[in-house]
């Protein structure tokens, strides 16, 4: 995640890509990277929390409308379902 966002910095956590989640196998044989304090405790928990990558410039990652470009933000999957309830009530 730091030197994907360009960020060349003292990296002083090893991180399991794939959260493990209490599962043994994954803890002791997931594949590891390692982190920055600060991408580890903001970025990294903030996806495994919300399931969308904030990136490394997250205030600027909107198209010119000012919607977001992650297509697992919040407010695009929010309108992806309510436009999947308009069309079932239309009979799409």
């Amino acid at each position: 995640m730091c030197a994907a966002a360009g960020k060349t910095t003292l990296a002083t956590i090893v991180d399991h890509i794939q959260a493990h989640k209490g599962v043994w196998e994954l803890f002791a044989y997931g594949e590891l990277q390692s982190l920055c304090g600060p991408c580890h405790s903001g970025r990294k928990q903030h996806f495994e929390a919300t399931g969308h990558d904030r990136g490394p410039d997250f205030s600027c990652a909107c198209d010119v409308n000012g919607w977001p470009l992650d297509p697992m933000h919040p407010s695009n999957v929010r309108m992806r379902e309510e436009q999947a309830k308009k069309r079932s009530k239309q009979g799409f």
